[in-house]
């Protein structure tokens, strides 16, 4: 009994990449028993040609133990409580995983699945070939997950729901961070977000304004619901996948299916 995970999409423009970017979407520094605990699967679909990048044989409890003893001293700032981990290109590399690093090709259609505690990154596309398209795509137990609702004050399942029947992004990632519109840290920089929204035509529905801390007035960027979305049509797989019909044995929440509901035609009505 699954659920598949609302994540983001991908356009990758030619000469974007990162060779040096090697991380774990998982921290290998953490023990615990609830951090280690394996019951989820990452990937992604290409709509178009691509590569994986990974690192084989880092996703083993044997490998990041012998990470963390070897690897400790070079990190020690890093807290068993972060969720995920880089690799500092700069620093000493003893297991040499830099240069271990494989590009695997990808045909155009294709479908990639690797564990949850793999170390991967990612290729430069080259200038010469095409924007790659796709979707990053998981899957994790069913059911809404109680640190979901601790972390932004909202279920789970209605949040999917809700995203599905409004088109809006959800509260958080699977990973349980935060998704916000731009990065948060232009909040910090005014004037760098100042340059995007005026990359948008003016009276643009998305430009909004907003106070800094210095109690200033800054540009901002803010989501409008599109009142010509429409959800897309699911299988009865799809309904089972998305949380919107229970699998045998779970609870039925009809009450936040039809809130959904009638959300979504609060926000096609005129305004």
């Amino acid at each position: 009994e699954l659920w598949v995970d609302i994540n983001r999409s991908i356009q990758k423009l030619p000469g974007q990449g990162e060779k040096k970017f090697l991380h774990w979407d998982n921290n290998p520094f953490a023990v615990s028993d609830a951090q280690v605990k394996v019951d989820s699967v990452c990937g992604k679909v290409c709509y178009t040609s691509s590569r994986f990048v990974a690192v084989l044989g880092t996703h083993t409890p044997e490998f990041h133990k012998e990470f963390r003893e070897t690897y400790g001293r070079l990190y020690p700032h890093v807290k068993e409580s972060d969720s995920k981990f880089a690799l500092d290109h700069q620093k000493e590399d003893p297991l040499l995983l830099f240069q271990r690093q494989q590009t695997l090709p990808v045909p155009a259609g294709s479908l990639v699945f690797w564990h949850p505690q793999l170390l991967h990154g990612q290729a430069k596309t080259p200038l010469n070939d095409p924007t790659e398209y796709g979707c990053y795509l998981g899957y994790f137990p069913a059911g809404a997950r109680a640190a979901y609702k601790q972390k932004c004050g909202v279920d789970e399942l209605e949040d999917r729901l809700s995203s599905y029947e409004l088109g809006k992004a959800p509260k958080l990632w699977p990973s349980l961070d935060a998704i916000h519109f731009f990065p948060k840290r232009f909040l910090n920089f005014p004037k760098i977000l100042e340059s995007y929204v005026n990359k948008l035509p003016p009276g643009h529905p998305w430009i909004k304004t907003r106070r800094t801390l210095k109690g200033s007035e800054a540009l901002t960027l803010e989501p409008v619901l599109d009142p010509q979305y429409s959800p897309p049509p699911l299988s009865s797989l799809g309904q089972l996948l998305l949380g919107k019909k229970p699998w045998s044995g779970q609870n039925d929440d009809v009450q936040g299916d039809q809130s959904c509901k009638k959300k979504r035609k609060k926000a096609q009505e005129p305004r």
